[in-house]
């Protein structure tokens, strides 16, 4: 039995720092192709490939909350152009806008990197479908930092394979912890192998 002799407190603004920086490392990685150079180093095959830059990528961070808010400000001075969705839109700094999770789709298909940070609600449960999925640029990358339940699975390993997105990071998932076998991660590595 619990002492009754507690306090109970929210800590706010202590995942922002860790979730940016979570964020940037695959974001350069998606731009350097730093997996597919790591490769070619334990082949041993030379690899003369330069990679991108950040700058001028744009940037969808879905859950312009104040995680949202701490990840835009890091992404800034690597010259990104950030774009946020919340419930409803507004004007809030650093975002060039800020629309609502209901107009989202209006932005999808010009984004470079989309970035998942929403919470669980009726609203954002299986929100990522095969529809909204279909509205990805065909060159962006994915990045669910938010909860594993906004995402259906299975269409997004369907959309991976008929290439409506460059790629996915997925860094929570429906089931926590994940079962042995099979799992969204074995699927994906699936998806991702065929394309």
């Amino acid at each position: 039995s619990l002492s009754r002799e507690y306090r109970l407190t929210r800590a706010v603004g202590i995942f922002g720092q860790v979730m940016a920086e979570f964020v940037l490392t695959y974001m350069l990685g998606h731009e350097r192709e730093v997996l597919a150079r790591l490769m070619s180093q334990v082949e041993r095959k030379w690899d003369n490939r330069t990679g991108q830059s950040l700058s001028g990528r744009k940037v969808l961070i879905v859950g312009a909350g104040n995680i949202g808010q701490r990840v835009a400000e890091f992404l800034l001075p690597f010259g990104v152009h950030v774009y946020g969705v919340a419930s409803s839109a507004r004007t809030q700094a650093p975002f060039i806008e800020v629309t609502a999770l209901s107009d989202m789709t209006r932005l999808l298909g010009e984004m470079d990197y989309v970035i998942n940070l929403l919470p669980n609600t009726p609203e954002t449960h299986d929100l990522y479908d095969a529809k909204l999925f279909a509205s990805f640029k065909p060159t962006a990358l994915f990045i669910n930092v938010g909860r594993g339940v906004a995402v259906v699975d299975a269409d997004l390993v369907e959309a991976l394979k008929e290439g409506h997105l460059a790629g996915a990071v997925i860094d929570v998932c429906r089931q926590e912890p994940l079962p042995q076998r099979p799992s969204i991660l074995d699927r994906l590595w699936s998806a991702v192998d065929r394309s």
